[in-house]
Order: structure tokens, then C-alpha cells, then sequence
């Protein structure tokens, strides 16, 4: 199994850098969610 040594990084290089893209992508994008109020 997996030990507290192993990171993301070491263990999956690919899904470590698809992280840091969402993680930089979500720092500088501001997404607008459209929703309806009723009163």
C-alpha cells in the first residue's frame, strides 16, 4: 500500500501537475456561477 513517505509527486508525476494546474487555474480565474432568486 501506499506509506506516508511516498507523496502524489513521487508516486504520480502526471496527476501531481494536472493538481497544481486546477490549483493555479482556481487562484487566478474567477468563475461566475448563474443562479435565479425568487421571492
Amino acid at each position: 500500500m501506499f506509506s506516508s513517505q511516498h507523496t502524489i509527486a513521487a508516486v504520480d508525476p502526471e496527476l501531481w501537475a494536472a493538481i497544481q494546474q486546477e490549483n493555479e487555474r482556481q487562484q487566478e480565474h474567477i468563475e461566475l456561477i448563474a443562479s435565479e432568486n425568487y421571492a
